[in-house]
């Protein structure tokens, strides 16, 4: 195990089961005037040091944090859902699902990759102008493209409205 992760599990036994109760006032006091209700701030219980939530979170959902988590399960670090007003709202056709969504950085990989193996058939399109990338996941294979190299298929150029320079 590496240090950092027996750092966190030390801090997390600690928390849970240390005999010292001299910081519980300043924690209630601290949490008050951020406007907690005390009755709500539960040391050991809900109110933890980082590196102890890092081990909870470890020990509960098998990364320390949502960062990890999300790079890890999704292959960027935001989800797959409605975040801003470009994405539409899914649409069932003929046994297909359409949707539209930003991401971070990059196309979820991982999360076709997820889909992929529990049956579905994935085709997905993606374009990243800042970084000067765009794409197709076909099913398990990542067709991506420099934009300002232009000679990128068709399909992927009218499904991301692109506008290449010639």
């Amino acid at each position: 195990m590496m240090d950092k992760q027996l750092q966190q599990l030390e801090s997390l036994n600690r928390a849970k089961n240390g005999d010292s109760l001299a910081n519980i006032p300043a924690i209630i006091s601290g949490f008050s005037k951020k406007g907690i209700n005390p009755n709500e701030i539960i040391p050991r219980e809900n109110v933890f040091t980082y590196n102890a939530w890092k081990a909870l979170n470890l020990e509960k959902h098998g990364y320390p944090t949502w960062w990890e988590y999300c790079v890890s399960e999704w292959g960027t670090k935001w989800d797959v859902g409605h975040q801003s007003e470009h994405d539409d709202i899914a649409e069932i056709n003929g046994g297909q699902f359409f949707v539209s969504f930003d991401s971070a950085w990059s196309p979820p990989t991982n999360a076709y990759e997820k889909l992929k193996n529990m049956g579905y058939v994935i085709e997905a399109f993606y374009a990243e102008t800042g970084c000067d990338f765009c794409g197709k996941w076909d099913d398990g294979t990542d067709y991506c493209y420099r934009i300002s190299k232009g000679d990128i298929p068709d399909d992927i150029v009218e499904c991301m409205g692109l506008e290449l320079q010639e």
